[in-house]
């Protein structure tokens, strides 16, 4: 008999398995995949699992230190991954033989390792690690012992000055930067010797090898440290170590690699700065002559859905299919994302491989054999699936990690609503929870607000959406312009008017719902939003009383403080709102909520990590302070712990408590 179904709680991130990075063994119709739980110590737990027919998924790793990019050898034989030693909370390079055994620890670097890939054979890796001011071309033991112990505890209780010389002196995601610099280097494993392949100075990562000219592909940023940039290089792989550079070429590059004879690239000119499209590039290693092979292709290439059930990032994935000339990646388009083939000769149209109302989040392909993609749907977490590769977008289920969960569930499908802005722009959206009961009587509603600008709600499990349902509430949410998934005009016309037509989106929308589903009380309207979505929040409430309460998360209220303390501050005020600080600072305030706070009368729940650098929380307190000092009802709720991320990867008690919060003050308020 089947048991009753019940509601979604913010319990349940701990139910919950995140399924990623599939593997395609090229021999066997094995599949390798990892999968992310949280443990009863409120710890993120990864682990490798092998999936074979007609067999439960066999855990390959196992104890209370998780893995993360696994990549399967040349040969076939052997799977890397890093993960922290016993010892030390300095991450390390592991291999592990696919014939049985534990994983061998291969390196043991005092700041650990960032990333790992191999070389063309089993013998050589390409690893990406933090060093001290070391030379290129400098010889090093990769696993020295005693002699270089994990100094990460180091003078612990030892209070030092912080000296600062540069404007990119922290992150959201690493904190305070220390003296090293992100280097790649190549680990011979017989002899345990590393070679040193770039300049200390910047930032390194590896992007590709080309075994014939025994050359690699490496992006960096070597430029002023205002300057926002990710240049490609070629480094010959000789005793000269000679560079071939490609900074001026023009393009910003998340992803290179070789084919035929030249180079592949996910890039973009910058044209829109932040919010410009990624394409993809055709360049000679000469660096003399580039092609976009998606002009007109008027889509984001990557994947640009945000939710709050994925770790990791795959949206600049691809693969090459060298003997059909096809790239495959991912490409998001109206609240889905699929995959996506190109033909590299340039005489085919892009075929979409995936179809329907759902999120490919990860892939892997056996050029000419078999594909499988990781799907996330709003009624499920995520799974891996078989694809057919005759483009017919057929996929059957491999997995059935959440099954159990899923189906003791009540959780609320999307349904779209399309509707026009006050000039006309259409918008799409989705409402969930709307006529779920057969209770006639009236329901409250949230509208809510995805950050970024430049992202996008879509068909993708998003645990906080199914949790308010299960509240009680309706939820309204879209994509307002400025957000992916459309043309490029769409997502750059928020650049230069946060606050303009994005509002009026918002608010078209808004009455879209209302009109369109009686059963929401308009009465009982809430508002909330993250980040941008929490400046949105901000500017709604100080713009029109027609919510009843709010909640803004990690926002933005001022832009002229914001541009001093935020890590990207000093180049993300000027890409969105068009000016800095020092240019013009009245525009700055011509576009922060805080300017509109006389007229802020609606109940507000201020939530933002103690830790967020993205954000600063000075944001939030500023806000606080001037609706207390007006009397007016704001709750100010103080993440410890806890940066820009927290509602996706954060600490999960915080997320839990998050959660509580913020049901607990639309409760009280609607």
């Amino acid at each position: 008999m089947k048991q009753e179904a019940s509601t979604v709680q913010e319990s349940d991130i701990r139910q919950v398995r995140i399924i990623a990075d599939p593997i395609l063994h090229p021999d066997s119709q094995d599949l390798y995949f990892i999968e992310t739980t949280i443990t009863g110590d409120n710890q993120y737990l990864t682990h490798l699992y092998l999936h074979q027919k007609h067999a439960e998924p066999l855990a390959l790793t196992s104890g209370p230190r998780g893995i993360r990019q696994p990549r399967l050898s040349p040969d076939g034989q052997a799977i890397l991954y890093i993960r922290k030693p016993e010892s030390s909370d300095q991450p390390q390079v592991f291999i592990q033989q696919l014939l049985g055994g534990e994983g061998v620890q291969v390196t043991q670097l005092p700041k650990g390792v960032q990333a790992a890939e191999w070389a063309s054979d089993k013998d050589h890796l390409f690893i990406t690690a933090k060093l001290n001011d070391t030379e290129k071309g400098e010889m090093m033991d990769a696993f020295p012992g005693d002699s270089r112990k994990d100094d990460s505890k180091k003078n612990e209780s030892s209070k030092q000055p912080y000296i600062v010389t540069r404007l990119d002196y922290k992150s959201d995601a690493a904190g305070f930067k220390d003296e090293t610099c992100s280097m790649v280097a190549k680990l011979t494993l017989s002899t345990g010797q590393m070679q040193i392949l770039t300049p200390f100075g910047a930032d390194h990562q590896f992007q590709d090898y080309h075994q014939e000219s025994n050359c690699i592909l490496i992006t960096a940023n070597r430029g002023e440290d205002w300057e926002v940039r990710s240049d490609l290089y070629e480094v010959s792989l000789d005793e000269s170590l000679s560079e071939t550079d490609h900074s001026g070429s023009g393009l910003t590059v998340q992803r290179a690699a070789y084919y035929d004879g030249n180079i592949l690239l996910l890039a973009h000119e910058k044209t829109y700065l932040g919010a410009t499209h990624n394409d993809l590039w055709m360049m000679r290693r000469s660096g003399k002559e580039k092609q976009n092979l998606t002009a007109a292709f008027d889509w984001p290439v990557g994947d640009q859905i945000i939710a709050d059930s994925r770790y990791g990032d795959s949206s600049s994935r691809f693969v090459i299919d060298h003997n059909e000339s096809k790239l495959y990646t991912l490409v998001s388009l109206e609240g889905t994302t699929q995959l996506y083939a190109f033909d590299l000769r340039g005489k085919d149209e892009p075929q979409v491989m995936t179809s329907g109302r759902h999120h490919v989040y990860n892939f892997d392909i056996i050029p000419g054999k078999e594909a499988v993609v990781a799907i996330s749907t709003p009624v499920c977490p995520g799974e891996i699936h078989s694809l057919s590769l005759s483009g017919n977008g057929e996929t059957a289920s491999i997995t059935n990690r959440n099954e159990n969960w899923v189906n003791q569930k009540t959780l609320f499908t999307m349904e779209e609503v399309r509707t026009r802005s006050s000039d006309q722009t259409e918008i799409q959206g989705w409402i969930m929870g709307a006529g779920a009961s057969e209770d006639l009587s009236k329901k409250p509603a949230i509208l809510e607000i995805h950050g970024g600008p430049h992202a996008m709600y879509g068909y993708s499990f998003f645990h906080e959406l199914q949790y308010l349902v299960s509240q009680g509430y309706i939820v309204m949410l879209c994509n307002p312009r400025g957000s992916h998934g459309y043309s490029q005009a769409f997502v750059n016309a928020v650049r230069g008017d946060y606050g303009g037509m994005d509002y009026e989106d918002l608010m078209a929308f808004t009455d879209a719902c209302l009109e369109r589903y009686p059963e929401i009380d308009q009465e009982r309207l809430g508002v909330t939003g993250g980040s941008y979505g929490g400046f949105m929040t901000n500017w709604i409430i100080g713009s029109t009383d027609r919510f009843k309460a709010a909640a803004t998360l990690r926002s933005i209220c001022n832009w002229t403080s914001f541009f001093g303390v935020s890590d990207i501050g000093y180049f993300f005020t000027e890409w969105e709102v068009g000016e800095t600080l020092l240019s013009n600072p009245e525009r700055l305030w011509q576009h922060s909520p805080l300017r509109l706070v006389a007229d802020m009368n609606t109940p507000l729940l201020i939530m933002h990590g103690e830790k967020d650098y993205r954000c600063p929380i000075e944001q939030a307190e500023q806000l606080f302070t001037a609706l207390r000092f007006r009397g007016q009802d704001v709750r100010f709720v103080r993440m410890p712990d806890a940066n820009h991320e927290l509602s996706r990867s954060g600490p999960p008690e915080l997320r839990e408590a998050r959660l509580k919060e913020l049901s607990d003050w639309f409760n009280s308020k609607l």
